[in-house]
């Protein structure tokens, strides 16, 4: 680990001796993407950046860089990112939860800041209501505060969980929240009532992701080494759509044999964080489904030494599954259900849904 920060450095600092700071920040080969966001309306894709505090906002048709945002602190290291994005409903406002390690909001048009909650530090999960009225602010305790976008107030609190709050979504009726945390279990609440209606068990390791299926049915939950789907009407999960098992017991079986090989030490090297991603994965899994719920899109562990996540395109019609090996730690399927939009260690990426083929840029 200590090899690798001094290697990065080490480029960092050329890249910096040859280009100014700027040119730098706004590099799309230079660090990773950790978040991904897509306008409901199809215009934009905002993805955020593991360092320099700073979120990318492409055009959804040519897939060129059109905007940035940027926080109003200086960073090098990766403390202050964009964990989680989100668009408002109608596409005008942009949400991050991490930029200067608060929750900031900005008008996509003029790029403007137009709300900070500066004391809601540390969050780890942001969402717009459906409504677009309210933005539910998950942690950084085992809380989730709903604040009024129009007043930057906090409406409502939400405690039940025995552990930090890391994820949370909105059902697409805008009448239900689902959370989830390090306590390894998803609640569910009525937001009329601001009860707690449910409660979610199956996990063994902490919730980091939530998504609701279009027509609000299903509910798809992820962790660092599972994902699983439930039905909103049933605490109990109805599939297992990533086996952790099974992949322990592969990421087992080919350690074993690079060990036997002895021809390098991956514990030591940049290839062992693969080896050991069975036991230790960095990144939480993703899951997105298409508007009309055909399509499912997830980042999975792989054991390939070409990257440690791949991206998964399922198609729930046909069962037909295309695989694409790569870095993958974040998806999102744009409205229209032509392609799926991946964060990674390789910057941005469009995928066609069909075929799995890689889209660039339109020239």
């Amino acid at each position: 680990m200590k090899q690798k920060k001094i290697f990065f450095l080490f480029v960092l600092l050329i890249l910096i001796i040859g280009c100014s700071g700027k040119q730098v920040q706004e590099s799309e080969s230079l660090a990773v993407f950790k978040s991904i966001a897509i306008s409901p309306d199809g215009q934009f894709i905002a993805a955020g950046r593991n360092i320099f505090n700073i979120i990318f906002l492409y055009d959804a048709k040519s897939f060129e860089i059109v905007k940035y945002f940027r926080g109003q602190k200086e960073d090098t290291w990766g403390k202050l990112s964009a964990k989680s994005i989100d668009f408002s409903p109608d596409g005008k406002y942009l949400a991050a939860g991490g930029i200067d390690d608060i929750v900031c909001i900005w008008d996509v048009y003029s790029g403007e800041r137009v709300l900070f909650l500066s004391e809601l530090k540390k969050p780890n999960s942001i969402i717009f209501s459906p409504d677009g009225e309210t933005l539910a602010v998950a942690g950084p305790d085992n809380a989730v505060r709903l604040v009024d976008i129009n007043t930057g107030e906090i409406k409502t609190t939400l405690k039940g969980h025995d552990g930090i709050v890391l994820s949370a979504a909105f059902s697409p009726t805008n009448k239900l929240l689902l959370s989830g945390g390090t306590d390894n279990v998803m609640l569910l609440w009525d937001l009329e009532s601001k009860q707690q209606i449910a409660n979610y068990k199956g996990h063994t390791a902490p919730i980091e992701r939530i998504t609701f299926s279009p027509d609000g049915n299903k509910m798809i939950s992820a962790s660092k080494l599972e994902l699983k789907q439930w039905q909103i009407s049933s605490q109990s999960k109805t599939k297992d759509l990533f086996d952790t098992k099974g992949f322990q017991a592969q990421t087992n079986t080919l350690s074993l044999f690079v060990s036997l090989l002895g021809v390098i030490n991956f514990a030591h090297s940049g290839s062992g964080a693969l080896i050991k991603a069975g036991i230790n994965l960095q990144e939480p899994l993703s899951a997105d489904f298409s508007a009309d719920g055909k399509f499912l899109a997830l980042t999975v562990p792989n054991l390939s030494l070409s990257g440690d996540y791949q991206l998964w395109i399922k198609n729930l019609e046909s069962k037909n599954l295309v695989q694409v090996n790569g870095q993958f730690f974040a998806v999102a399927v744009n409205p229209g259900g032509e392609y799926v939009v991946t964060a990674g260690g390789g910057g941005v990426k469009f995928w066609d849904l069909e075929s799995g083929k890689q889209l660039f840029r339109k020239k």
